[in-house]
């Protein structure tokens, strides 16, 4: 956390235009903070109901909880890779199809680039 986070802070605020940096922070931390809540219930639950009391305390059960929901989301990813990638690979071509369709827009706005870094 010590080293990711104030790298994303400072990537996210330079793909941001001019003026709009607060915004594009704003947007980049909003999944940690929509987080939150959920987590924070999450934690209350398995505090209460694995470490009752000051005496008792199963943090093998508790920390396995944990260890199985942060292993969820790379194993959904495994399952579900081919139906993530679907989209990229319809949308491949070979050199022929470019040099078929390189003169079907002649649009010279086209022609800047999208996204500009400082």
């Amino acid at each position: 956390e010590s080293i990711w986070s104030p790298r994303y802070y400072s990537m996210s605020v330079c793909w941001a235009k001019e003026g709009h940096e607060g915004v594009f922070a704003a947007f980049a931390f909003a999944p940690t903070f929509l987080a939150q809540l959920p987590v924070g219930a999450l934690s209350g639950f398995l505090l209460s109901t694995y470490c009752p009391n000051e005496n008792y305390c199963n943090g093998t059960k508790l920390w396995g909880v944990v260890f199985g929901m942060a292993l969820l989301s790379p194993l959904m990813m495994m399952m579900w890779w081919r139906w993530l990638n679907k989209e990229e690979d319809e949308h491949e071509f070979d050199e022929a199809d470019a040099d078929d369709n390189a003169n079907v827009n002649n649009d010279d706005s086209l022609d800047e680039p999208l996204l500009t870094t400082p």
